[in-house]
């Protein structure tokens, strides 16, 4: 006779045993309290990343909707420059001779400020800036929105890859990123100066408004 119980908190291959015979899994059988812990780790690992999930939606919401918001453009001009103006301050470790390209005059914080400045201003009639993007995407959709030419986008695709270009090798030589700049920099560094310019943002140091 057979008994087709299953044995005690065990699932396998060799579940099935004569009754004078002990259960005897094989050795890739699971013990079934391991497989209900692994079981109970599983869901919790899916409710946490639903959760996490569930949040970056709720932010992304918050600021689509929030970039769909008119604001005073000179309240938003003013706000802008003074916060560039006070980070500058803080963080810009250029000195006569060499240039934080991060941080510096006509760097690479200068064109991400400029270019989120433009995305606030512009976002409540232009739907297509309210999506989160990385610098070259918010260039591209600044440009396709009518904000930049294509020749001037271009330029400040160029320069800002020039610049993430020098800031990358000063990494890998571990190196801070301050450099001496070549004209290619200068080159590249004036005309995110002049985009800002002409755009009503003048972050030439710490006092400028």
């Amino acid at each position: 006779m057979i008994d087709m119980r299953v044995g005690r908190r065990s699932i396998g291959l060799g579940v099935l045993a004569a009754t004078d015979q002990p259960p005897r899994p094989l050795s890739f059988g699971i013990e079934f309290d391991i497989l209900q812990a692994l079981l109970r780790q599983a869901r919790a690992h899916v409710v946490e990343v639903e959760a996490e999930l569930t949040s970056l939606v709720a932010a992304a919401l918050l600021v689509f909707v929030g970039l769909a918001q008119p604001r005073d453009a000179a309240a938003l001009r003013t706000d802008v420059l003074a916060m560039r103006a006070k980070m500058r301050a803080e963080l810009d470790r250029s000195d006569a001779a060499r240039l934080d390209l991060k941080q510096g005059a006509g760097g690479l914080v200068d064109l991400e400020f400029l270019l989120q400045y433009l995305v606030l201003r512009d976002a409540p009639l232009q739907p297509s800036l309210r999506l989160a993007r990385d610098t070259p995407g918010l260039l591209a959709a600044l440009c396709d929105a009518g904000v930049f030419t294509d020749a001037a986008c271009k330029r400040l695709r160029e320069a800002h890859a020039l610049l993430l270009d020098a800031g990358l090798r000063c990494t890998l030589d571990r190196r801070p990123r301050i450099v001496a700049p070549g004209e290619d920099i200068v080159a590249a560094c004036a005309t995110i100066a002049a985009a800002c310019r002409d755009n009503g943002l003048v972050f030439a140091g710490p006092d400028a408004a």
